[in-house]
């Protein structure tokens, strides 16, 4: 019950300074508006993407979103089932728990990894299609 108790708090404290870090720029108020803009102009300047209302580099933009979202869930599903694992006690139930947890979230981000490629060959190919005409 501890130990239930104790991942509680701790996913809360984690939740409370998130939060935290995400009031800053909202008191910002029209400057945290431009520091969005001027981040997003940056993010496409590094990505050399020209024109953002072009469909092929709106469908990267978003896949890329898509992938750094799912990557983010592949690393708190891996904290999580390591905690899971190392709280268990000996516990064969909750070990096993773990494991499958930690096999699930790894070929989920492999099969993510893995269309996120054929998609970025997919929106080449198309780049290089619409170019030639």
């Amino acid at each position: 019950m501890k130990t239930k108790k104790k991942i509680i708090t701790l996913m809360v404290s984690l939740v409370l300074l998130l939060s935290l870090l995400c009031v800053n720029s909202v008191l910002a108020g029209d400057n945290a508006l431009s520091g969005l803009i001027t981040q997003l102009d940056t993010a496409r300047i590094n990505a050399d993407i020209s024109d953002i209302r072009d469909p092929i580099n709106v469908m990267r933009v978003v896949l890329s979103a898509v992938i750094g979202l799912v990557g983010f869930i592949f690393l708190i599903l891996i904290i999580f089932s390591g905690v899971m694992w190392m709280t268990s006690r000996g516990n064969e139930e909750r070990v096993t728990k773990a494991k499958n947890i930690l096999i699930s979230s790894s070929i989920g981000i492999g099969i993510i990894i893995f269309s996120g490629l054929i998609a970025y060959q997919i929106t080449t190919v198309l780049e290089k299609e619409t170019i030639k005409q």
